[in-house]
């Protein structure tokens, strides 16, 4: 036989072996080396798995840490927060009584400043009245002593005075006189 003919003897033969028996012949020639793969395979896969497990619990460690502490956190930040706006409101209710006070204050200054201001405009008003009353008193004396002098010397000057006829008869006597004499007209002898 020749080599061909074995090559079609084989060829014919492996047309005609069935799929199982190609397992079976590739069992035989690689199957040392694919149970070697498949177990290294499986042992990586299962170390795979192990390190995802643990990287997960690590993971969920660490995520529950970070949350514990974002809790604790912002507990204390809002125990901070509440406590500051506590001080605020406390502050705010003292300002507020110390502005009412300072108003009240204010207020009872206020009246006391009106009463006083009101006493001394009555002091004021009572002391111009009597001012105005004593320069009246003394207008009023002054206007009699000045009255009775003008009457006093009215009266003077009426006693003193020439009466208008008696003045005009002796004007005219003297007249008459001067006419009646010669040497009288201004020419000396």
């Amino acid at each position: 036989m020749s080599p061909n003919a074995t090559d079609k003897k084989g060829a014919q033969a492996g047309a005609e072996q069935t799929p199982e028996s190609l397992d079976a012949v590739r069992d035989i020639l690689f199957g040392g080396q694919m149970r070697t793969v498949e177990t290294r395979l499986r042992n990586i896969e299962e170390r795979f798995q192990a390190e995802v497990e643990s990287l997960r619990a690590d993971f969920l460690k660490r995520a529950a840490e970070l949350d514990q502490f974002a809790k604790k956190e912002t507990q204390a930040l809002h125990e901070r927060v509440a406590s500051e706006n506590d001080a605020r409101v406390q502050a705010l209710r003292e300002l507020a009584a110390e502005v009412k006070d300072a108003f009240k204050q204010a207020e009872k200054r206020h009246v006391s400043l009106e009463q006083a201001t009101s006493l001394s405009d009555a002091e004021l008003r009572d002391q111009l009245i009597a001012h105005a009353k004593a320069a009246a008193n003394e207008l009023n004396r002054v206007h009699e002593k000045l009255s009775a002098e003008l009457a006093k010397s009215h009266a003077d000057l009426s006693h003193a005075k020439t009466d208008r006829q008696a003045l005009a008869s002796m004007l005219g006597a003297m007249a008459a006189q001067i006419a009646a004499d010669p040497n009288a007209n201004g020419k000396k002898g």
